[in-house]
């Protein structure tokens, strides 16, 4: 069998400490904490030949390991297209200190850019190039960068397997008869002898330290990084490894999140917070540190004492309740067992959604019992500590949105290609009243083999205390746990999984939304 050679060409160390995002400037917070021995060491153990550091406008990264065998310097360029300012970023590979000297003098202007990378013989490519970073990505910006790049990065580890196929969908497409009608149409001569053969390329985009090489290049030549790097400028590579998701993209926000409170946080904190520290270090630390012995010992011994842990969470403030329910997950040893699969997302997804379902429950039981006119100051502390709960759970919301965020701008680029594609209706109708006898559970129940004898899927999702299945039409999630309105204690209402939900909805696919009850499902 010929060797293959590997190479993820996309990936950031810690000199990316230079953020966009308006959030993590706010708290000084870098893109990434990883070493650049971290990225080298995980890369080579991942089985990739050559290394190399992408970070945003800055090779000190690569520099660092470039003393390393197999390694060569790169850059990820912040540039912009002048006709509206659309910010792009593009990875340049194998650059000198002089070259990334003119590379920052030039980044301003695509097309000055991309003129100075070809001249000088720098095989360059578009990373991510359907990722809207200021909202100025249209269809004609993209037909104008399929006029001035040649190698686009198909695979981004980080980014959603729709995006990604998608512009490989898009390079598939192009004709020389489709090149040159759209060179005439935004008077651009488009670069190469081919321009309608693009090479196509992939990496990790790792932010975290958790994902190195999750996607990569691969080719079957590369006896040296010159050779390697020969292979992508002339096409002879192809893009390898897994796309991204929201939970890939979630828990590297974790990653960055963890290690910015880990090395920011006074000691004293973090060991106020036993069981939930040695839970983080467990799922979420990229550098493999060990557990202390101490603290082995000490976790030992708190574990003898489970009454100091029990549900009656009165008195006691969000940080022990937080270690306590993190305690309990330590200390289910028949829930950790059960979690059989091999992917570490999946592992910490399950591990997370458990302990935020608990806290949730906590805090929205609280609530119901401390209703006006008893207890209003307990009321204001139980919806803060829920809003606080929200907050821990963004990187969720926030990766699910980013994952579908720019649907029109997908339409418009599949339209504008001729990839369109008829996408089958799949509804879902979230419902928090199902198993009990009344008008709305019937009409539902009605619905659903309605919908199957007009061929329409129609999926209903509730929650209740049965476990989480779907049968019939609809899908059960088992809830958390069940509570009763004050004023009405003849009604239970089940708290859902609410993480479980989302990740369902976002695997299915789901193309219409009906929320027909206001409860907790609802």
């Amino acid at each position: 069998m010929q060797q293959l050679y590997r190479a993820d060409l996309h990936v950031h160390s810690r000199y990316s400490n230079k953020p966009s995002s308006w959030a993590l400037r706010k708290f000084n917070c870098p893109e990434s904490f990883t070493k650049p021995e971290h990225i080298y060491q995980a890369a080579r153990m991942k089985g990739m030949d050559y290394v190399t550091i992408t970070d945003h406008n800055s090779i000190e990264g690569a520099v660092e390991i470039a003393h390393l065998p197999g390694t060569f310097i790169s850059v990820e360029i912040t540039t912009y297209l002048p006709e509206n300012g659309c910010k792009l970023h593009v990875v340049a590979l194998n650059i000198t200190n002089t070259d990334y000297q003119e590379i920052m003098r030039l980044r301003k202007d695509t097309y000055e850019l991309s003129a100075y990378l070809r001249e000088k013989g720098i095989v360059h490519f578009l990373a991510h190039a359907l990722y809207d970073m200021n909202g100025k990505l249209t269809v004609d910006v993209l037909e104008r960068l399929v006029l001035i790049f040649n190698v686009f990065e198909v695979k981004n580890g980080a980014r959603s397997a729709k995006c990604n196929s998608l512009i490989e969908q898009v390079t598939a497409s192009l004709t020389e008869e489709k090149i040159y009608r759209l060179a005439a149409k935004h008077g651009i001569d488009p670069m190469g002898e081919t321009p309608w053969l693009k090479t196509l390329v992939a990496g990790s985009d790792d932010h975290s330290g958790l994902f190195v090489a999750r996607a990569y290049t691969a080719s079957k030549r590369g006896g040296g990084v010159t050779d390697f790097l020969d292979s992508v400028a002339k096409g002879r590579c192809w893009a390898a490894g897994k796309d991204g998701d929201a939970l890939t993209l979630a828990h590297s926000i974790y990653g960055i999140g963890y290690r910015f409170i880990t090395e920011n946080l006074q000691k004293n904190k973090a060991n106020s917070l036993p069981f939930i520290n040695t839970l983080l270090r467990t799922l979420i630390d990229a550098r493999g540190a060990k557990i202390p012995l101490f603290e082995k010992v000490r976790l030992s011994i708190r574990r003898c004492f489970p009454d100091a842990y029990d549900e009656d969470y009165e008195g006691r403030n969000f940080e022990q309740v937080l270690d306590a329910e993190a305690w309990r997950i330590l200390s289910d040893t028949k829930f950790l067992a059960s979690i059989s699969t091999n992917d570490m997302n999946r592992k910490v997804f399950i591990v997370i959604s458990r302990l935020v379902n608990r806290l949730m429950y906590v805090y929205t039981k609280r609530l119901t019992r401390t209703w006006p006119p008893v207890g209003i100051a307990g009321i204001f502390h139980s919806m803060g500590t829920i809003g606080l709960l929200h907050m821990l759970t963004s990187p969720y919301y926030v990766a699910y949105y980013h994952q579908h965020r720019s649907k029109t701008l997908i339409r418009e680029i599949e339209h504008r290609f001729d990839l369109t594609a008829e996408q089958p209706r799949k509804i879902a109708l979230f419902t928090d009243t199902l198993h009990e006898i009344n008008g709305v559970a019937i009409t539902i129940k009605r619905m659903v083999s309605t919908a199957k004898a007009k061929g329409l899927e129609l999926v209903v999702i509730t929650s209740g205390s049965g476990t989480t299945a779907f049968a019939g039409g609809i899908m059960n999630f088992q809830s958390v746990g069940e509570f009763a309105l004050p004023e009405y204690p003849e009604l239970k209402l089940h708290f859902p999984p609410l993480l479980e939900v989302l990740d369902y909805f976002e695997q299915e696919g789901f193309t219409a939304v009906h929320a027909s009850t206001p409860g907790t499902m609802g």
